[in-house]
This record gives C-alpha cells, structure tokens and sequence, in this order.
C-alpha cells in the first residue's frame, strides 16, 4: 500500500524509476537464492573497459538519488530486501547509465562473535548506498570498481 502512495506522490519519470527499481529488487533477490554468486558477479560487477566512465557533478547527483530510492523501495517489498539486494540493484542502475560506482563487500563479527556481512556501494568518494561508517565497522573481502 505505501508503494502505491509513493508512486501517487512521484512525477512520471520517478514513477517510472521507481516501479523498474521495484522489479529489479525482485530479480535480483530470485537470482541471488538460484544462481551461485561467481557467475553473476561477471556481467553486474566486474567493470566492461570497452567503456569511457566519466563522471560529472550530474551524474553524482544521480547516484545519490538512486541510492535513495533503492533503498526507499527496498523497505516497501513484500520479501527481504537486504544489502546485496539493494547493491546489485543499485549497481545495474549505475552502469546501464554509466555512471562508474566501487561496490564492496565486507565482513565482522557481530556482539555475539558470529560473522556477518554487508555490501555497500561508493561512488566519487560518496557512499550512496549502505552505511557511511561501513569502512570502519566491516574488513573489506572483495571490491569491484568501474574504470
């Protein structure tokens, strides 16, 4: 219900963002339980150097919008939504408009000495998804970052 109203408050270009966002969302979360993490990771993370990744002030801009509307949306699916969701989500975004973005993931140990992880995405030394203290709290495992 609350997607609905935040399409009904959204100009018909977010709307539109909003709604593949959604989607994407989806098929990232059904690629994540189906396929092993090693054969996606070459066509969503792994940078195409055939590419000129330039980034302008506007781009960043749009980085960080998308960073708030995937994560906006992310808490309205009706399925668990987590970090690499929103980060593979957020990633494909990026690149189909070529904005260059690092994607990380990191892991700690939580209170209870059990170890987690967290993915979290950077782009022009700006965090636009995942939390801003993520270099701190979590040892980075592996970084993907565009060229």
């Amino acid at each position: 219900m609350q997607l609905f109203k935040l399409l009904l408050l959204s100009s018909w270009k977010r709307r539109g963002l909003i709604l593949a966002i959604f989607v994407l969302l989806g098929i990232m979360r059904l690629m994540i339980g189906f396929i092993p993490f090693r054969y996606y990771t070459k066509y969503l993370l792994i940078a195409n150097s055939s590419v000129n990744w330039q980034l302008t002030p506007l781009k960043i801009s749009y980085a960080l919008m998308i960073g708030r509307l995937v994560c906006l949306v992310s808490h309205l699916t009706p399925w668990p939504s987590k970090c690499l969701v929103q980060g593979l989500t957020c990633r494909f975004l990026l690149r189909k408009l070529l904005i260059p973005s690092t994607f990380y993931i990191g892991v700690s140990k939580d209170e209870n000495n059990q170890l987690i992880s967290h993915a979290w995405i950077n782009c022009a030394e700006e965090t636009i998804l995942g939390d801003k203290l993520s270099f701190k709290k979590y040892k980075i495992i592996s970084c993907f970052e565009d060229r």
